[in-house]
């Protein structure tokens, strides 16, 4: 979560005379978790936030049906690309943009120039200690990833206030992660600024009945998901004009997973073969 804060921050956390220590996360503490550094600041700021989750985001699963847990183990080698930098690479370079190239390069070359040093020290030490943890946070931050964009609204499949999820009252919220739409919507937004955004916009969250839920947490959810249980899914959703029944809920859940969206895009702007056009970027200003 630091690097991920630590990512969007465009001009560093900390100011003069603590500058140095903006590369913290990224570059020290968040390797030993498996980040590869440069990973949030370009991978993750330059696509993810430019595509939200369309099928030129290099890790959407847009094109999955997500009732289905087949469809997540189809998931898991595209977000794997993704976690090594190999498919931002891929994209960046389609897209001429070689100064992000050489950023993301720089921090994969540390990445895996330290693997490799490691592995011929000690390759039992680079198994257990450094190569695990990279799996381990590549595939938590996998399925959180399939889950915090799961849901897409047929008859208008763009709308972030119901493609991104909202969790009140949530178990693991932290530095309020779980108002997911607000760090789509407004990410300029500070994240102790989050939950009053989030009341501010509630009219425009209750005008789409936005994908919200309350008293649960990720992992909750990705296990209501994955089992199929949408009746306890349906029992955490938030409906806030308080008109669906629980089976009017249960239905617009399923409905909203089985959405799949196709080589057009949601918005069926792009063009066919025309990867990571700048026509299908969306920009919010909320």
């Amino acid at each position: 979560t630091l690097a991920h804060k630590e990512g969007h921050a465009h001009t560093g956390i900390f100011k003069k005379p603590f500058r140095a220590l903006n590369y913290l996360c990224e570059w020290w503490i968040g390797v030993f978790y498996g980040i590869v550094p440069n990973s949030y600041s370009i991978a993750h700021m330059k696509i993810h936030h430019r595509w939200h989750n369309d099928v030129d985001d290099v890790h959407t699963n847009l094109d999955l049906d997500r009732t289905k847990l087949s469809s997540f183990f189809i998931y898991v080698p595209r977000f794997t690309l993704y976690w090594m930098g190999i498919s931002p690479f891929a994209l960046l370079v389609k897209r001429n943009e070689w100064k992000l190239v050489a950023e993301l390069v720089y921090g994969m070359a540390a990445y895996y120039g330290v693997t490799l040093l490691l592995f011929i020290w000690s390759p039992t030490f680079c198994l257990t200690y450094w190569l695990f943890v990279h799996t381990e946070g590549m595939v938590l931050l996998c399925a959180i990833s399939y889950l915090w964009h799961a849901f897409v609204e047929e008859s208008d499949p763009g709308n972030q206030y119901v493609n991104s999820v909202t969790i009140l009252e949530g178990h693991d919220n932290v530095f309020n992660e779980d108002y997911h739409v607000v760090h789509h919507h407004s990410p300029s937004t500070h994240w102790t600024d989050a939950p009053a955004h989030f009341e501010k916009m509630k009219d425009k969250y209750a005008a789409v009945n936005a994908t919200i839920f309350r008293d649960t947490e990720e992992g909750m959810l990705l296990q209501m998901l994955f089992e199929n249980d949408w009746d306890k899914m349906a029992h955490h959703f938030v409906d806030l004009n308080n008109k669906l029944t629980h089976e009017e809920k249960k239905a617009l859940i399923v409905r909203r997973l089985s959405v799949v969206v196709g080589k057009d895009g949601r918005d069926g702007k792009r063009m066919q073969g025309e990867w990571g056009s700048s026509a299908t970027i969306r920009d919010f200003n909320d």
